[in-house]
């Protein structure tokens, strides 16, 4: 068979198998989803996808493209499971005796709506048998992202991808693309504060109680998605005295997204939109200081080839941020990390004590050679102050007005060993809106692939001195010192049975004293049925300025009436991600998921930010001035003899190991009807000691108490 794009059958390759691993694949996806949902699922007898580019897409056992069928259908799946949380009992704890039974159930729904929609829904789903996330060490102040894993956020989420297509490339230079739809934020874990007691039980996510979403092609270029969830109130419950009490730390939360997108010409120009919102119902008006009321936006994108050989495209998108809520929500939001609207010496920013309500605009825009041997990309964005979409959305920080510019070439017919290789070249600045230099970048970059397929690349990066906004976390700019980075990479064969790689990164300056990373992996296909991952990893860095917390002192002028303590940090972590699966027959599989995990640090040389704009510290301990370790806190006296008062710092010094994996056992005992056996293990242990000695660590990870989850689960298909 050959489609209207001219790619060919050539191989056999189950649908429910795709992944892919790139954007322009992903949006090589969206194509074949729409030609799919013509031909039907008989066309896909066998495939080999190629584009004009000249890349072959690269498939993996994982969550893809399903169900997509050219007739209407309807399909129930109910569930019923039951789950035993086996922890450690502590002693007068009401709330962690041993041993916690869950019985559960709920249902899926999928109806086909003509030959290219879907509406799926989902009635208290549970995700038990989803691998659970990897552990990490998150020193800064912006959080981490975890992707998403639950199948119902996953299968066709192509169309809810924002601000991608229309071109071959998206480079960006310290410009993190904000995510408009970061399905995590459903279910996610409570975000209230929780109060003192003696005791207290805190569930780890908001539990849905249902949700739906209709995605698919309406014909005529024209694709929709849609998502309507909503999540429990969730409670802590609290013991003090023998007295028990809840409190509220997540409200009743419903959460929609609809997204729109059309192709015009034959692909030659597109227009989209996204508009989502999150509305929450509190009952607890502490919770509702604490949380804003409602978080909007609209958006939207498109591209445009401008010449009639499509050889530039210009894409991008331009969105608007709304939050409401009280007055003392409004105050939490603008000193967050985000914002820092409280940094004493930004003229153009400060904290609205009355507002009940924050709009923010943002806008990204690049432009793409697509054709030839010479690589051209550029792209300019801003994101103002109040830019804020974190209620269904993902963005790390506003304030910011970025630029880049690259340039390379590229050898794209084999010659001798060489199946292909390129170098590019790229040049990136981010201003504040004040005007402040805050990033600026310089990078060459080299990739190379043989033609037995491996593959290496390099990259080395400058960074000039410059001035950074969030350092302090809401006090002073700081400048630092310039730095370089670099990387190096390798890749074998992936078609092989047996294939390795590694990723090595290198950073040098003054704030990074020295950091630097060593990740190989070994991927092992000991059968067509067997697969097995093991990808081990050491990082360490030094930073010369590491943020320990903040104190209040009228007398410090050159700071504004704080102290922003510092100190170096030296953090060594040593992982492995470690991966087995087992296809027994097509209905029985058997997938394990292993996360050794040390990471040690070790914070000496205290001292506090001098002045404004500048990487100057007074160090405690020098010039007069003492500190002293003991009873797991330091005291500083900044003067020694003189007037100023002593203060205590605690201990930052941290050991942590962790041992995570998920067993799942997978039996689809009937088709479409499946039962599922989890184990999860989760063995947490914090010790009082900041170095890292391997052989000490790795048997600690053996030692101590765990978390033991096990859910039998077991679902049955009906077809109408």
């Amino acid at each position: 068979t050959v489609d209207e794009h001219g790619w060919t059958a050539e191989f056999r390759i189950p649908l429910s198998q795709l992944r892919f691993h790139d954007k322009e694949e992903q949006e090589w996806g969206i194509n074949f989803e729409r030609w799919v949902a013509r031909k039907g699922e008989a066309a896909l007898a066998s495939y080999r996808p190629r584009n004009s580019s000249g890349f072959v897409s690269r498939f993996l056992p994982l969550e893809g493209i399903r169900g997509i069928k050219p007739t209407a259908r309807f399909e129930i799946l109910p569930y019923v499971s039951a789950k035993n949380d086996f922890h450690p009992r502590q002693a007068g704890n009401p709330f962690r005796d041993g041993h916690d039974f869950t019985p559960g159930f709920g249902a899926d729904l999928k109806l086909g709506i003509g030959s290219g929609a879907t509406l799926d829904a989902t009635i208290n789903p549970d995700f038990g048998q989803v691998e659970v996330d990897p552990a990490v060490i998150n020193l800064s102040d912006f959080e981490t992202f975890f992707s998403e894993k639950r199948p119902f956020f996953i299968e066709g989420n192509q169309i809810f991808r924002f601000g991608i297509g229309g071109t071959h490339s998206m480079y960006n230079y310290d410009w993190n693309d904000p995510v408009f739809f970061y399905s995590r934020r459903i279910g996610r874990a409570p975000q209230g504060f929780v109060n003192r007691a003696e005791h207290v039980e805190v569930p780890i996510s908001a539990n849905i109680i249902g949700a739906a979403k209709l995605t698919g092609d309406l014909g005529n270029d024209v694709k929709v998605g849609v998502v309507s969830a909503v999540t429990r109130r969730e409670f802590a419950q609290l013991e003090t005295g023998g007295l028990q009490t809840e409190q509220e730390i997540e409200p009743l939360s419903y959460y929609n997204v609809a997204r729109f997108k059309k192709e015009f010409d034959s692909g030659f120009w597109s227009l989209g939109a996204i508009v989502t919102n999150a509305t929450r119902s509190f009952e607890d008006e502490a919770l509702r200081s604490q949380l804003n009321a409602t978080g909007s936006v609209f958006a939207l994108d498109g591209w445009t080839f401008l010449d009639n050989d499509r050889g530039w495209v210009v894409h991008g998108w331009t969105g608007l941020t709304n939050l409401t809520g009280s007055t003392t929500a409004m105050r939490r939001i603008q000193q967050n990390s985000r914002h820092y609207f409280q940094r004493p010496d930004a003229s153009h920013l400060g904290v609205d004590t009355g507002a009940t309500s924050l709009t923010g605009t943002g806008t990204r825009l690049w432009v793409n050679k697509q054709k030839g041997n010479i690589i051209f990309n550029a792209g300019l964005g801003y994101l103002d102050p109040k830019f804020d979409m974190n209620d269904l959305g993902l963005s790390y920080k506003a304030d910011a007005l970025n630029g880049h510019v690259l340039t390379g070439y590229k050898w794209t017919e084999p010659s001798g060993i060489m199946q292909y290789a390129d170098i590019k070249a790229a040049a990136a600045r981010t201003y504040d809106f004040e005007g402040n230099l805050i990033h600026e970048g310089y990078d060459i970059t080299g990739y190379f692939q043989e033609r037995g397929r491996h593959n290496a690349y390099l990259s080395l990066n400058y960074f000039p001195e410059q001035t950074v906004n969030t350092l302090t976390r809401g006090g002073p700019l700081m400048r630092i010192p310039r730095a370089w980075y670099s990387e190096l990479g390798y890749n074998s064969d992936d078609s092989k049975a047996v294939g390795f790689g590694m990723a090595n990164s290198l950073r040098v300056g003054a704030y990074d004293l020295v950091g630097y990373s060593i990740n190989p992996y070994l991927e092992w296909r000991m059968t067509n049925n067997i697969f097995f991952r093991c990808a081990p990893g050491y990082s360490r860095s030094r930073l010369g300025a590491q943020y320990v917390g903040r104190l209040s002192d009228s007398d410090v002028t050159a700071t504004y009436g704080s102290r922003y303590i510092f100190a170096e940090l030296d953090q060594q972590t040593i992982s492995a991600s470690i991966r087995f699966n087992w296809t027994f027959t097509p209905h029985l599989s058997l997938q394990l998921y292993l996360q050794p995990f040390i990471a040690a640090g070790n914070y000496y040389n205290f001292k506090e930010f001098a002045r404004p704009n500048s990487f100057d510290f007074h160090y405690y301990g020098q010039n007069g001035s003492t500190i002293d370790l003991e009873n797991g806190a330091y005291t500083v006296d900044p003067d020694g003899a003189g007037s100023e008062a002593a203060f205590a710092i605690p201990d930052p010094d941290f050991h942590f190991t962790s041992l995570k994996g998920n067993l799942v056992l997978r039996w689809e005992y009937l088709p479409g009807s499946t039962l599922y056996f989890v184990w999860s293990h989760d063995r947490p242990s914090n010790e009082p000691f900041s170095d890292l000695d391997p052989g000490r660590d790795l048997g600690e990870l053996f030692y101590g108490d765990a978390d033991d989850i096990f859910l039998l689960k077991a679902s049955y298909w009906f077809s109408l």
